[in-house]
């Protein structure tokens, strides 16, 4: 059981809410700005935000597919911005994991390569599509890579709450 953001921990009390154990000392510093649990909040916003993204990226690659147009500067840019976003997670990621937060991770290996692979497609994609001269299968590839990343994104995110 988790709280309402996906994050293990219950601040208001002190404990994990899924076993009861308390929270190491070491992770409930009130005298930093930022706490473990802050920022495992912030990490888990970035996740939900990177699905609406890339939703929202895959649906603009069909609706430009559909007026038989190519994908334009701004949506090139978009997909950069999205790939930012995955990559600042994926810091703030090593970051919690550094912090000793992998203890809490049922499938910590797993999550960790859900996150690479995220961090990688896109700039892959781009190397390997960016070849093709059909802007047709262009578009309509992209937007199949933009859906693959919103999976793998909520598979990442699965494999936390599991």
């Amino acid at each position: 059981m988790s709280t309402r953001s996906g994050n293990p921990y219950d601040v208001h009390a002190g404990k994990r809410a899924d076993t009861e154990e308390p929270i190491p000392e070491t992770l409930r510093s009130s005298t930093s700005f930022v706490t473990v649990e802050t920022l495992s909040d912030i990490h888990g916003g970035l996740a939900q935000s990177g699905i609406f993204f890339f939703i929202a990226l895959g649906v603009w690659a069909i609706w430009l597919r559909i007026r038989a147009r190519p994908l334009d500067s701004s949506w090139y840019g978009a997909a950069v911005i999205g790939e930012l976003l995955i990559a600042a997670n994926f810091l703030l990621g090593w970051v919690l994991y550094g912090q000793g937060l992998s203890a809490n991770l049922s499938r910590g290996f797993v999550h960790i390569l859900y996150a690479t692979v995220a961090v990688i497609t896109l700039p892959a994609a781009y190397l390997y599509l960016s070849r093709l001269r059909d802007e047709n299968v262009k578009t309509v590839l992209f937007a199949i890579v933009c859906f693959f990343l919103m999976e793998v994104i909520i598979r990442a995110r699965v494999v936390v709450l599991a």
